[in-house]
């Protein structure tokens, strides 16, 4: 019955009245009275006349109405005009191409709402529609259609009330065992063996509940043979195995430590999946309550890493200090005959406070000079098997009609390099460490250099014709140079105690070797800085004086422009689009090759046209620099206070997307912070011209260009936690050793120039958004028996 009852709310929607208008009002970026706008919007498949129409604005105040305005005209199907409302005249404009279209305002003006009015669209009748933003006051949650239907809106809110919750169970067991023999003194043999199990359930589905559109007020489709029921299981299995000895021996102020062993970790993973469509009940969803096509999948994989090392640690007096290390390391992402590394390390130090001639300098209680070189292994490759020419199965596009369905097939098999092996990385590192005025106050600082040789990376330049992605082989050098500096001072002023630090470091990194010499901008090339960004100088928006007079129609489109100013290769502009500096003085705006470096021709002497970067060069680097952090911890009298901030002093961030920029596509949406664009009366808009669709010019105004980066720096309050500590006297009543209560904050506050909705911190969640950061408040107790 209650699948019945589905169908019949399925056909109601299609029997729904789509000719209805619905009103919203966009406001001026400068909050200009005079200048808002007012959005008709038809959601039916005619068009509609609105010769009988008008708009009534209503004071809240008094609830009365302050101004009617009538309308003429007609609204397209699926289209939508906008009123703009000015000192001098009520035009009626079309948006799709801007153009004005002088209507019978009977001698009435329309401002708009500022707040404290509502605009109501009349028919001649009835009352067709309110200006309003649907569920933002919590109770709207559903749009009423002529007919009475209630339908939900599609808002994030809703999603949680109204559809599929995904579900997810995991058991996770983990043991640990330590094993110590000493067989002679001195001598201590340890084995430990880690093994941890992961299990994971999940249950999801669809049960495509009928939503309307929160900002075109139209339905979205539902398919009820596109409900589904799925359910996922995955496995993982990781184990663990060491075994080492450690030897200590002393004599004359000489201390050694021999260190020697062996590790081993294996990780196996599998994952399985159903999901079944057309479900007969979607309140009661089973694989086996659906009666639609089964879909089933699988995957696993597994990886072992087994190494041998060995460590030798000496100190005399604690004033000299000397560290060897080796390690042989095998990984199974490798061919057999690539499998193993060797990487070995040093380190000494010398305590300089402990030397005799230091022994009355009452200023320094330590200073330790240190230096280090070491390599590591890294085994990143881009899958669990690389060195295997793997061939997936697949469904193909086209039908056995015997069979009634797709054939199956196996895709082409990936390239592998011969060869390649482990990355090594390779630290030079220097450092000096001091504690001066009793150790009160404390500093380090160390300077270094990190290499990066033999980067898996696809460096061989392939023919595009080929068809498939060069494979991973060891084809480039990285080095790192950067530096890192703390500060902290820690004193007591009688029951009064308080640490205060600070920490600053940076670093550059810069491909130095790459087997390519073709240097295509955004791949690796030797002299790339990691985190560049290559972009036009922007020089404003071209005018209409840019123009033979005459030329532009009436739309400010398809002129010719002045002699002398720069012309985008293959592309018309028109007065608004962004204008970007002719870098190279070839009189064209284009991006050359996409590499580099120009070529030259051998006789000539001169630049190939069209090589090298074109017009562009690096403007920016998104590479976090200046990193800083700062923490302040205080006590007093049980009572104890802690604060933690941290941020980035200089970053560049370009972002083209449509919580940056206007309308960037044909169903996008406009924020407040977005309507500064250009027209033909305000030329001096923040944003370029903007076209039917988000098309035309549109894109290549936005392309990336120095006018719109974003300065990523930013400051950020990362905790603040207030604490109480019981009397020790007091809690030895109860046989309780601490007793301590507290209250924290998480994600206090940053302090940005970033524009509204961005954060350049995390990761694009889709049409540009990103999810804030989550502030948090927790109160809680420590207690120790």
């Amino acid at each position: 019955m209650k699948n019945i009852y589905f169908l019949l709310v399925a056909f109601m929607v299609t029997s729904l009245s789509f000719g209805q208008v619905f009103i919203t009002e966009l406001a001026d970026p400068n909050d200009n009275a005079s200048a808002r706008y007012i959005e008709l919007y038809n959601a039916g498949a005619t068009a509609v006349d609105l010769s009988t129409w008008r708009i009534d604005k209503y004071t809240n105040a008094s609830s009365t109405i302050s101004q009617t305005l009538n309308l003429t005209g007609t609204i397209p199907a699926g289209g939508f005009y906008i009123i703009a409302s000015n000192a001098s005249s009520t035009g009626f404009f079309d948006a799709y191409g801007f153009s004005p279209n002088q209507f019978d305002a009977g001698g009435n003006n329309v401002a708009g709402s500022n707040g404290d009015d509502n605009l109501e669209l009349h028919d001649g009748t009835s009352v067709i529609d309110q200006y309003g933003v649907p569920g933002t006051d919590g109770t709207n949650q559903n749009h009423e259609f002529e007919d009475g239907t209630l339908v939900p809106y599609d808002s994030p809110a809703m999603a949680e009330k109204i559809k599929v919750i995904p579900q997810r169970w995991q058991d996770k067991i983990r043991l640990f065992g330590k094993a110590e023999y000493a067989p002679i003194k001195d001598l201590m043999l340890t084995a430990e063996y880690t093994f941890s199990k992961l299990n994971s359930d999940n249950v999801t589905g669809d049960n495509q509940v009928l939503t309307v559109n929160p900002e075109r007020f139209v339905l979205n489709a539902v398919d009820p043979a596109r409900t589904y029921h799925q359910k996922s299981n995955s496995k993982t299995i990781y184990k663990g195995l060491n075994l080492y000895a450690k030897y200590n021996k002393s004599f004359n102020n000489h201390n050694f430590t021999l260190l020697g062993g062996f590790n081993r970790e294996e990780q196996g993973y599998e994952y399985f999946r159903a999901r079944r469509y057309n479900l007969v009940d979607v309140n009661l969803p089973a694989l086996g309550t659906a009666t639609g096509i089964i879909e089933a999948d699988d995957s696993f994989y597994e990886w072992a890493v087994m190494g041998y090392f060995g460590r030798l640690n000496y100190n005399y007096q604690e004033k000299y200090f000397l560290e060897l290390n080796a390690r042989y390391d095998g990984s199974s992402r490798f061919a057999v005959e690539d499998r193993w590394g060797f990487f070995p390390s040093v380190s000494g130090g010398w305590n300089i406070a402990r030397e005799s001639f230091m022994q009355d300098v009452e200023l320094i209680s330590q200073l330790k000079v240190r230096g280090s070189w070491g390599e590591v292994g890294n085994q990143r490759t881009s899958g669990y098997y690389p060195y295997v020419p793997g061939m997936p199965l697949y469904e193909a596009r086209w039908l056995n009609e015997n069979a009634l369905q797709k054939y199956s097939s196996l895709r082409s098999p990936d390239l592998v390099s011969a060869g390649f092996t482990w990355e090594t990385v390779r630290t030079t590192n220097f450092g000096i460490d001091i504690k001066m005025l009793k150790n009160r106050l404390s500093s380090s600082f160390d300077i270094y250099k990190r290499e990066t040789l033999g980067m898996l990376e696809s460096g061989v330049d392939l023919p595009a014709l080929l068809g498939t992605s060069a494979p991973d082989q060891n084809s480039a050098d990285l080095k790192t140079t950067g530096w890192e500096f703390e500060l902290s001072w820690n004193d007591k002023i009688g029951d009064f105690s308080y640490n205060i630090g600070a920490t600053l470091y940076d670093n550059k990194s810069k491909i130095t070797k790459f087997e390519s010499e073709t240097g295509i901008i955004g791949r690796n090339y030797v002299g790339r800085e990691i985190g560049e960004i290559w972009g036009y100088v922007s020089e404003g928006v071209y005018a209409v004086e840019d123009f033979v007079p005459g030329s532009l129609n009436e739309d400010l489109m398809n002129g010719t422009l002045i002699e002398g100013i720069p012309v985008p290769r293959g592309r018309t502009v028109n007065p608004g689009d962004t204008r970007y500096a002719d870098l190279n003085g070839d009189g064209e705006i284009f991006t050359g090759n996409n590499t580099i470096k120009a070529d030259i021709d051998p006789e000539t002497g001169e630049v190939i046209p069209g090589t090298g970067p074109g017009d562009r060069k690096i403007i920016g680097n998104n590479n976090r620099r200046y990193q800083y952090g700062l923490f302040v911890n205080a006590d007093y009298k049980g009572f104890d206070f802690g604060l933690v901030l941290n941020g980035v002093g200089k970053r560049d961030i370009y972002v083209n997307n449509s919580i940056r920029f206007p309308y960037t596509y044909e169903f996008g949406v406009m924020y407040v912070g977005q309507l500064d664009y250009w027209m033909p009366d305000r030329t001096e808009a923040y944003f370029p011209r903007n076209y039917p669709l988000g098309g035309v010019n549109y894109g290549y105004s936005r392309q990336t260009q120095t006018k719109y980066m974003l300065n990523g720096a930013y400051m950020r309050i990362q905790n603040i936690t207030l604490g109480y500590t019981l009397p020790v006297d007091l809690l030895k009543k109860v046989n309780i050793d601490k007793l301590r209560f507290y209250v924290a904050v998480e994600n206090v506050a940053d302090f940005n120039s970033w524009p509204d909705g961005i954060n350049t911190e995390l990761r694009n969640k889709g049409g540009g958004a990103t999810y804030p950061y989550m502030r948090g408040y927790s109160l809680g107790l420590n207690l120790t028996f």
